[in-house]
């Protein structure tokens, strides 16, 4: 069972991974002993020998940078793939040389893409274009650091 003081959904650090990796193959310890150790599930540290897992002539060992290899690979892979192509970067990029808005552009495009994502690739830098290229440019007004009417004004307060 889980400690009460090991949130859910945490990762292993690479520092963790050294630690599981002297106590298991230098150490000899379970993986029970190693969870408790760690403050993790056992079920962790199991699915963590594996992923790490290192087969040698005559034995198998565990190698913490094996394992955060393995894990820097899966964590790339994950999420939802992005639209952004080298064909809609020139699509967009013509469209703005000859002054069409980005809102006439993502109606245009073969496959949709919200305005507001087309907005953030100009800011990011992903697309060939700039702010100052397009046809609407969005400038951001700057906000003012005091509030207007702080809650200790004389305005509000009650007589």
């Amino acid at each position: 069972m889980q400690d009460a003081s090991n949130t859910k959904g945490k990762h292993l650090t690479l520092i963790e991974r050294h630690q599981i990796e002297r106590w298991h193959n230098r150490g000899h310890r379970s993986d029970n002993q190693i969870a408790r150790l760690l403050g993790k599930a056992p079920q962790t540290i199991h699915h963590e020998l594996k992923r790490g897992r290192v087969q040698f002539k005559t034995k198998t060992k565990y190698s913490a940078e094996v394992a955060q290899a393995s894990y820097d690979k899966s964590r790339r892979h994950c999420g939802r793939p992005s639209k952004f192509t080298k064909v809609l970067n020139d699509l967009i990029s013509k469209g703005v040389r000859e002054k069409l808005s980005l809102e006439v552009l993502s109606h245009k495009l073969s496959h949709p893409v919200c305005l507001r994502t087309l907005y953030h690739w100009i800011e990011a830098g992903r697309l060939d274009v700039k702010t100052h290229d397009l046809l609407y440019p969005q400038v951001k007004k700057l906000r003012s650091a005091q509030p207007k009417r702080p809650y200790g004004s004389p305005n509000n307060v009650l007589r």
